[in-house]
C-alpha cells in the first residue's frame, strides 16, 4: 500500500477503488456461506417436515438387526412409543413364523443392497399382527462399509384378509364349476380359453390344460357358421345374455346354452340336452298318432246313427257323436263335462244317478225330467250302452 500522504487526490481515489476490489470476495464468501447456512436449514425442516408427517412407515436398522430409529407413522402404525423400540431387535417384533425368514434373508439384503416388495408379518402393541410390505435400501459409509438400513412399509393387512377371502370364494367357486353337471368355459376378448371345467373337457373329448390359452374357433373351425358361433358373437358385441337351445351337427347333439357376456370376455354355460329333445321328438310323433287314431275313432262313431256316448262314474259326459248332439240340439261344449241329471231335482237326483250307474249295459228309459244345463229336455229316448 501506497504512503497516502503524499498521494495525490486522483491517486487516492484509485486506491480506493482497489481495495473496495480486495473487499468483495471477502463479503461475497460471507453471504454466500449465510445462504448456504439458511438453504441447509430450510433443507432440514423440510426434511424433518417430510419425516414426521410421511404417509408411509419408515425404521433403520443397524448392522445387528436392532432398530436405530423409526418416524412417527411407525409408532402410531404398530401403537408402540419410541423408548420401546430403539435399540430393540427387529426380529422379536415378528411372528414366529417369520422370524426364522428374517434371519435368512437379512445377510442378502446387506449384500445385495436393496428390497422390493418383501412381506412380513409384525405384531401390533395390542397383540395382533399386521401384515407388511417393505421397500428399502442399505447406507453405506464413506469408506464403503454398512452404515444403516433405509426402509419405508405400507399396511397390507386389509388387501391380505380381502385376498384370502376372494381366495376361499375362488376354491369353493372352482370347486362348484368343477362338479357342476353343467359345462362351464370361460373366453377372454380374442376368443382364448381361460377356464373349463372338467364337464366341458369331457364333452369337448379334451382336457382343460390341452385348451387354455388356445383359441376356440381354430381348435373347433367346425363350429364356424353354426348357430352357437353366430350367437356368441352376438352376446360379445351387444353385451346381452343370450340363452338358446340348438343342434350341433358336427357332434349329433343337442345343447342348451346361456352365453354370459363381460368386458372380460364370455361366460358360457351349456348342457347335454341330446337325450331330453329325443324324447320330445318321440312325444310329438306319438301326438301325432294319437291324434290321426282320435280323428279316426272320431270320424268313425260320427258316421254311427245312434246317439252314442261315453261318461264317468259321476255320470259326468266325456265323449258324444255328432247323432247325440243333434237329437237334443246342444253343441259339445255345451254337452261334454255335464252329468245326465243337470236339472233332476236334489231330491231325486241321488236315486236317479244310483239307477244310472247301476244299469251297466242294459237299455233304459231316460226320465221324462232329465234335462242337459241348458233346460233342453232329453224326451223319453231309449239310448244303448256301448
Amino acid at each position: 500500500m501506497k504512503d497516502l500522504e503524499k498521494l495525490s487526490k486522483i491517486e487516492l481515489i484509485a486506491e480506493i477503488r482497489e481495495l473496495r476490489k480486495m473487499q468483495h470476495p471477502i463479503v461475497e464468501s460471507a453471504t454466500e456461506k449465510r445462504a448456504a447456512e439458511i438453504k441447509l436449514k430450510e433443507n432440514e425442516e423440510k426434511f424433518r417436515a417430510l419425516y414426521d408427517n410421511a404417509p408411509l412407515s419408515y425404521q433403520s436398522l443397524n448392522e445387528d438387526g436392532s432398530f436405530k430409529d423409526v418416524n412417527p407413522t411407525w409408532l402410531r402404525t404398530l401403537g408402540y412409543e419410541r423408548n420401546e423400540i430403539i435399540g430393540k431387535f427387529y426380529k422379536d417384533f415378528l411372528h414366529p413364523d417369520w422370524q426364522a425368514h428374517f434371519e435368512d434373508n437379512f445377510p442378502k439384503f446387506k449384500k445385495r443392497g436393496y428390497v422390493n416388495d418383501v412381506e412380513f408379518k409384525i405384531q401390533h402393541k395390542a397383540g395382533h399382527y399386521l401384515d407388511i410390505s417393505f421397500e428399502g435400501c442399505i447406507g453405506y459409509n464413506p469408506d464403503g462399509s454398512f452404515k444403516q438400513t433405509f426402509c419405508v412399509f405400507k399396511d397390507i393387512t386389509e388387501r391380505k384378509q380381502s385376498e384370502m377371502k376372494l381366495d376361499i370364494i375362488y376354491k369353493r367357486l372352482t370347486n362348484t364349476m368343477a362338479n357342476m353337471t353343467d359345462g362351464f368355459v370361460s373366453l377372454d376378448t380374442n376368443w382364448n380359453y381361460t377356464y373349463l371345467n372338467e364337464r366341458a373337457a369331457e364333452m369337448v373329448g379334451k382336457k382343460p390344460e390341452e385348451l387354455i390359452g388356445k383359441h376356440i374357433w381354430t381348435e373347433f373351425p367346425e363350429g364356424i357358421d353354426q348357430p352357437f358361433y353366430k350367437n356368441y358373437h352376438k352376446a360379445f358385441e351387444t353385451k346381452q345374455t343370450i340363452s338358446f337351445e340348438e343342434y350341433y351337427p358336427p357332434w349329433g347333439l343337442w345343447f342348451e346354452n346361456r352365453i354370459i357376456p363381460s368386458e372380460d370376455g364370455l361366460a358360457i354355460f351349456f348342457q347335454d340336452i341330446t337325450e331330453r329333445k329325443l324324447a320330445e321328438i318321440e312325444l310329438v310323433k306319438a301326438k301325432e298318432i294319437a291324434e290321426t287314431s282320435e280323428n279316426y275313432l272320431d270320424s268313425i262313431i260320427n258316421n254311427i246313427g245312434d246317439p252314442i256316448f261315453v261318461k264317468d262314474d259321476h255320470s259326468k259326459l266325456l265323449l258324444v257323436n255328432d247323432a247325440f248332439c243333434s237329437i237334443f240340439g246342444l253343441s259339445r261344449d255345451q254337452i261334454i263335462g255335464k252329468t245326465l241329471a243337470e236339472d233332476v231335482p236334489e231330491t231325486e237326483r241321488e236315486n236317479f244317478l244310483s239307477i244310472d250307474n247301476q244299469s251297466g249295459g242294459k237299455e233304459y228309459v231316460w226320465p221324462r225330467n232329465a234335462r242337459i244345463s241348458n233346460n233342453i229336455g232329453l224326451g223319453p229316448y231309449h239310448l244303448r250302452r256301448r
